[in-house]
């Protein structure tokens, strides 16, 4: 099998404060291969977009950050600060969430697409221009050169995303992070966004790290997911496997609490407590203060990574007839 275009393992990332230091993400472990979206989904504050930072050497000060991350073979920690925004881009780029405060309201979007281009390619205006109008073509924003001449306010938020990813695609870069990129869209944007994602990875070979609370899109557009606890993967594997038969129970009681998806009883379920608080982590698996099946064990001991069929899961009782799933696709 080959290399992962994007590595972490063991990632660690702390952030010492006044008297305290919060440990964001701790031990995360997560490969992306070529050609492939993977999903990333957790609850907010379990550290999926502090992740994503670490992966493309972003880690606001005063974060601390530790562990290998390799993106096309490529440590991070052998570059320096010049290495590190030549790769930002040509080898990987990242999309925010929010499109509207992403792009700058005193520039054109030609103007801010040029810029970028710049960075990382040599050529005439007349090259780079051409470079930046065909992205938008691609992205399939209509009239490429009238977008180019528009200001950010003369968009709408639907065609402020394809901007941005427009800008992370400009450079060709092998993996697209694409942080929470339909949370400010409507669902009939948010559909066209991923599968547009979903056409770059398919007829391009892009691979991207899709973080998302929408568990539902994620199941329909990734090949793979991993679920995030507290700073650390808990499970991953397949999209469809992992939906279908959770083996986690994290895992099964984020699926539970999805809206609209029933128990049995016919009643919406809700996880009970709440994300630890990342500078007093609790000891052992840190999911145990709200899992019904945790011992003493759970208590003291983190558990590790194994495998269970097509799926990896970090828990000491892992479920063996899962009782709840949700197809993906």
């Amino acid at each position: 099998m080959s290399e992962p275009i994007l590595s972490l393992r063991d990632l660690n990332v702390r952030f010492p404060m006044l008297g305290r230091t919060v440990e964001a993400v701790s031990g995360c472990s997560l490969e992306l291969n070529e050609g492939e979206m993977l999903g990333v989904v957790g609850e907010s504050g379990s550290g999926k977009s502090i992740t994503a930072l670490a992966a493309i050497g972003l880690v606001p000060p005063p974060g601390e950050v530790s562990g290998d991350i390799r993106v096309a073979g490529q440590a991070l920690a052998s570059l320096d600060e010049k290495q590190l925004r030549r790769m930002r881009g040509s080898k990987v780029a990242m999309i925010f969430q929010n499109p509207m405060t992403a792009l700058s309201p005193f520039f054109t979007i030609g103007r801010q697409m040029t810029d970028i281009v710049r960075l990382h390619r040599d050529g005439r205006d007349r090259d780079i221009r051409q470079i930046a109008l065909s992205t938008l073509a691609r992205v399939g924003l209509p009239d490429p050169e009238l977008q180019f001449s528009k200001w950010p306010h003369q968009l709408s938020g639907g065609q402020m995303q394809r901007v941005m990813i427009a800008i992370g695609l400009a450079c060709n870069p092998r993996v697209l992070i694409a942080d929470e990129p339909t949370t400010a869209l409507d669902v009939t944007i948010q559909a066209q966004i991923v599968l547009l994602l979903r056409r770059l990875v398919e007829e391009e070979g892009l691979s991207v790290l899709f973080i998302s609370h929408d568990l539902g899109l994620v199941s329909a557009v990734c090949d793979r997911v991993a679920v995030m606890y507290a700073g650390s993967v808990v499970e991953t594997g397949p999209a469809e496997e992992v939906f279908r038969a959770p083996r986690h129970p994290y895992t099964r009681r984020l699926l539970q609490s999805v809206e609209g998806l029933l128990t049995r009883k016919g009643k919406l379920e809700t996880m009970p407590g709440k994300v630890p608080d990342l500078a007093a982590p609790p000891p052992g698996c840190r999911f145990h203060p709200r899992c019904d099946r945790a011992d003493s064990r759970c208590a003291s001991v983190r558990p590790e990574m194994e495998t269970h069929d097509l799926v990896r899961t970090a828990c000491h009782h892992p479920l063996a007839t899962p009782d709840v799933g949700m197809s993906g696709g």
